[in-house]
């Protein structure tokens, strides 16, 4: 069994108040409070003399942008302003020169102008090239409606629907059954009533609306490949 580690006596280095902690707390703590953190990062000759209330952490400083001056909120605050930080940064994206480089989409070498990203040689391109496999939020191209239904993507499909290209799988298990595409009044339905279950033998090829929760079959013998005789 390992023995009991003794505290140690801790000093905060601001107020002088000592504790005792454990070793491995006194090892990274500086201060004993918020307060004595906020004293300790006061300026010892500020530029301006305090006010009622007010403690100067950072002292002033010279905007790099517009040179005026400032009182900094921040160890790292270099600007005076979002404005100046936001023209500091578009002034440098301009002096960078850009180079030729293929587009993402169409490999076509293209020069992207001054600031941009310049990943796509067109706004056409950048659309197309941002769909599918390439799209930041693929998940593998297959999902579930809210109405119990897998959706496939396939955007050069004829039923595809919506900006995102998807149709129905159980239409497209279909469609590779019969060899070609449903017709406009052509409807599938599952025949146990899962509508996720896509097996091919568990689709039924119907012609207009079907009712939910039935089956079409032959009732002398029971077979469910039913079709539709023109007269």
């Amino acid at each position: 069994m390992p023995s009991k580690v003794s505290n140690v006596r801790w000093k905060c280095p601001q107020c002088g108040k000592s504790f005792w902690l454990k070793p491995s707390i006194a090892k990274a703590k500086k201060f004993c409070s918020r307060k004595c953190y906020y004293k300790s990062q006061v300026v010892e000759n500020p530029v301006r003399a305090k006010r009622a209330n007010v403690v100067v952490r950072y002292g002033w400083r010279k905007c790099e942008q517009c040179d005026a001056d400032y009182e900094a909120k921040t160890v790292p605050q270099r600007f005076c302003s979002q404005a100046c930080a936001t023209k500091a940064i578009q002034d440098r994206r301009r002096t960078v020169t850009m180079t030729a480089r293929p587009c993402e989409y169409c490999d076509k070498l293209f020069t992207p102008r001054n600031g941009s990203a310049g990943r796509f040689c067109c706004f056409e391109h950048k659309n197309l090239g941002q769909r599918g496999e390439k799209a930041s939020f693929w998940k593998g191209g297959r999902h579930k409606t809210s109405q119990g239904y897998i959706r496939v993507y396939a955007p050069n499909h004829p039923r595809a629907q919506g900006h995102g290209g998807y149709v129905a799988e159980h239409h497209i298990v279909m469609e590779k059954k019969l060899g070609r595409y449903l017709e406009a009044h052509e409807t599938v339905h599952h025949e146990d009533g899962n509508r996720q279950n896509n097996d091919p033998d568990n689709l039924q090829l119907r012609s207009g609306r079907h009712g939910k929760g039935v089956a079409h079959h032959c009732a002398d013998c029971g077979s469910t490949n039913i079709v539709t005789t023109e007269i």
